[in-house]
């Protein structure tokens, strides 16, 4: 017989709702839920995950423009420029990444 080992888990309320739901649909126990996942499913990388590099060097992006535009010596003409600017870059993402739904999400993402 194949040696076992036991896990604990630490997971979110909503995630037992989640996992509970949907092994109930599959008659499974949790244990064999979680088995099955483990075994069965083909692997999905969340794009945080995946783009870990490009999720950083947004995260710096927005932090700085936050910085400018806190700043009260910045004229109209330059806050409608870095609006432009960030309409842009806005539209090359949407443009150039697409990536199906998960349930993950960035945290602070819009």
């Amino acid at each position: 017989m194949e040696k076992t080992h036991r896990l604990n888990m630490y997971v979110t309320e909503e995630d037992v709702v989640i996992l509970d739901m949907r092994r109930a649909e599959l008659g499974m126990s949790r244990s064999e839920f979680v088995r099955y996942m483990i075994r069965n499913q083909k692997r999905i990388v969340p794009v945080s995950i995946k783009e870990k590099e490009l999720v950083q060097v947004l995260s710096d992006i927005d932090t700085n423009l936050k910085a400018i535009a806190l700043k009260e010596n910045l004229s109209v003409e330059d806050r409608l420029h870095l609006y432009s600017e960030i309409d842009e870059i806005k539209n090359l993402i949407r443009r150039d990444v697409t990536c199906a739904p998960v349930e993950h999400k960035l945290k602070g993402g819009k």
